[in-house]
């Protein structure tokens, strides 16, 4: 192999690398979109369950008022 030969093997090696590494880029890129956006949902949903525990937490805490007012009364 002559060392022109040998030159353009490494280029085409380098520029087979160089695609394979943008496109792990890319995934990289669309995985950590994906994380985020899963992010987003879980934080939407921990707000909701927390609504609705301390809807819950309301709720009880005004049954238990009526109950004591029914003891005592």
């Amino acid at each position: 192999m002559t060392v022109k030969e040998r030159k353009e093997q490494i280029q085409a090696e380098q520029k087979k690398a160089f695609e394979e590494l943008q496109a792990a880029q890319n995934t990289v890129q669309e995985l950590t979109a994906l994380i985020q956006r899963q992010n987003g949902a879980i934080t939407a949903l921990q707000n909701v369950l927390d609504d609705q525990n301390e809807q819950l937490r309301s709720e009880s805490n005004g049954e238990v008022a009526e109950a004591v007012a029914e003891l005592v009364a």
